[in-house]
C-alpha cells in the first residue's frame, strides 16, 4: 500500500509532463556518454527517483516496472563505482525497457 505522501506526490504529479521530465534527464545522461563521461551521480538519482514515482501510476506497463527500477539501481551502482561499461549497458537496457514499454502501449490506444 502506498504512503500517504507518496499518494500525494502521484496525486500532484501529470503522468506526461513526468514522463517528458524523465527523458529530458535521460538525455543528459546518454549526452554525458556520448562525450565519453560517466553521468553525474545526482542526475541518474533524479531519474531513479522520477522513474520510481513513475512506477506508481497503474496502468502504464506495470510488468516492466520491476526490470526498470532494477536497471536503474544497476545505473547507480556503475555510476557510484565509476564503472563506465557497466553505466553504458544499464542505460542500454533502460532504452531497451523504455522504447518495449512504448511499442506495447502504443499499439494499443
Amino acid at each position: 500500500m502506498m504512503a500517504p505522501a507518496a499518494r500525494q506526490i502521484v496525486a500532484e504529479t501529470k503522468f506526461r509532463p513526468l514522463k517528458k521530465e524523465m527523458q529530458a534527464v535521460f538525455s543528459r545522461i546518454g549526452r554525458a556518454l556520448a562525450a565519453d563521461v560517466i553521468p553525474e551521480a545526482e542526475t541518474v538519482a533524479q531519474f531513479t527517483r522520477l522513474a520510481r514515482l513513475m512506477t506508481r501510476y497503474p496502468g502504464f506497463g506495470d510488468p516492466a516496472y520491476p526490470a526498470l527500477i532494477a536497471a536503474c539501481e544497476q545505473l547507480e551502482a556503475a555510476v557510484a563505482a565509476g564503472r563506465q561499461e557497466a553505466v553504458v549497458k544499464a542505460v542500454e537496457a533502460i532504452g531497451r525497457q523504455r522504447q518495449d514499454c512504448h511499442q506495447a502501449h502504443r499499439t494499443r490506444a
